[in-house]
């Protein structure tokens, strides 16, 4: 009887830790979001995700950071246009920032071949007019905007992978 209690306890941990690490995003706080978005060559990371960046959704890079050890591309604050949500939740004016690193995923000989890529997102409001940037609570609408960035550029890793 004794085991069996054990083997549950355990069972039920286990199930816990797996709710507590989704496929491809998670929340570390109300006003950032994180995603994985996969491997991919060095040169296709930094190439597909400035260009992503800059062409496809507008942002410009704020800073640009690439090491043997690692990639960093961070973007300026974007002033976006409201989503009905966050009117609703009495956002005036909103703005994004988003942080690209890549680390190597593995080294053959000491050279990394490929690179895991994380992306994490911010999200300030202003609550009145002229009043202060705040971090407020990323809302489901502007959620699918990220994700649907996220979920572009692993894509793109994906398909530049050799």
């Amino acid at each position: 009887m004794h085991f069996r209690l054990k083997f549950w306890a355990l069972g039920c941990f286990a199930l816990f830790l797996n709710a507590c690490s989704g496929p491809g995003a998670g929340r570390s706080d109300s006003s950032s979001l994180r995603f994985h978005l996969g491997t991919s060559a060095r040169d296709h990371i930094i190439s597909t995700s400035e260009d992503a960046l800059l062409t496809r959704y507008g942002y410009r890079l704020d800073r640009d950071v690439d090491t043997a050890e690692d990639i960093r591309l961070e973007t300026s604050w974007k002033d976006v246009v409201l989503l009905t949500d966050e009117k609703n939740a009495g956002y005036r004016e909103v703005r994004l920032r988003i942080r690209l690193n890549a680390r190597p995923r593995n080294r053959a000989g000491g050279i990394a071949n490929t690179f895991t890529t994380r992306m994490m997102v911010e999200c300030e409001a202003r609550t009145s007019i002229g009043g202060d940037w705040t971090a407020v609570s990323i809302t489901p609408e502007r959620e699918d905007y990220f994700r649907e960035i996220a979920d572009y550029l692993e894509n793109e890793f994906k398909a530049g992978v050799m």
